[in-house]
């Protein structure tokens, strides 16, 4: 959480392209527990998390990394509240190359995409290949 002084994203999501640390920055505002706060949830690519997984210093390098790309302010909040998740993603060899198109009887078709077909996860993930899946269903329909 950050003072209220603090300028407010016009974003609700930034998806930083020229950062290796930060996958995603979202403005956590509407969740803040009173007047005059500013909040941010500061997510790391999963690579980059697993490189840091046991090291203490990882929030301090999240921060540094959001006041590269925010400004200076983002580098002190007034409170934080780091967290790891440890298990949430699988290893990469479980991950699927593409969304998947199955032809069931009767010339059904059932697909398969979501935030597992992406390297990086994440609705920004399910999004891009759900994209890809339409676009597979608009090329056989054509």
């Amino acid at each position: 959480l950050y003072p209220g002084t603090c300028p407010a994203p016009p974003w609700d999501l930034l998806y930083p392209e020229d950062s290796r640390i930060l996958q995603l920055v979202a403005h956590d505002s509407a969740k803040r527990p009173g007047p005059g706060l500013l909040g941010l949830v500061l997510q790391a690519h999963a690579r980059w998390a697993g490189a840091h997984l046991e090291d203490p210093d990882w929030p301090r390098l999240l921060r540094a990394e959001a006041a590269r790309l925010l400004g200076p302010w983002a580098a002190a909040p007034l409170h934080q509240h780091p967290h790891r998740w440890r298990y949430a993603r699988t290893g990469r060899s479980g991950e699927m190359a593409a969304p998947l198109l199955f032809h069931l009887p009767g010339g059904v078709r059932l697909g398969i995409c979501g935030d597992r077909f992406a390297a990086g996860g994440g609705v920004e993930g399910a999004w891009l290949y759900g994209r890809a899946l339409a676009r597979r269903i608009l090329l056989e329909d054509a």
